[in-house]
């Protein structure tokens, strides 16, 4: 039981059952998650799947269930793009098509933020799935 006031962490939220779901500090996170990363002996294509796998769906689930500006989530996208072109040494005037095609083509199909958390939250709102609704 959860008393007036106190919060409850739940797949990495904050739940207060008075106010509902707390903010959480994705700028933080994010910076926390790409550090820890950059740290890891790992080469760079195996850095940028864990990238894609694992940091990336985490923001995706907390940004889809937080209240974000778009320009927070171009934000958390820029970092994200930042640490990527230094993984792989390149400069960072690099076109970020590169970053956001998918694999199929050659590229590295990273999931940008600032266009699909605006999808999931309008999937939400009208219960229908993201694929029905686009052209």
């Amino acid at each position: 039981m959860i008393d007036p006031g106190d919060v409850e962490k739940y797949l990495d939220l904050q739940i207060d059952p008075w106010t509902g779901i707390g903010k959480c500090d994705l700028h933080t996170k994010i910076e926390l998650w790409l550090e820890l990363i950059d740290r890891a002996p790992l080469k760079p294509l195996q850095i940028i799947d864990i990238v894609k796998t694992y940091t990336i769906p985490r923001l995706t689930y907390l940004a889809d269930h937080s209240d974000l500006k778009a320009g927070f989530l171009q934000h958390l996208d820029q970092k994200a793009r930042t640490a990527v072109k230094e993984w792989l040494h390149l400069l960072s005037c690099t076109c970020d098509a590169i970053l956001y095609s998918s694999t199929r083509d050659g590229d590295l199909g990273i999931t940008k933020l600032a266009a699909l958390i605006p999808a999931c939250k309008l999937g939400d709102c009208t219960e229908l799935p993201i694929h029905l609704m686009t052209p």
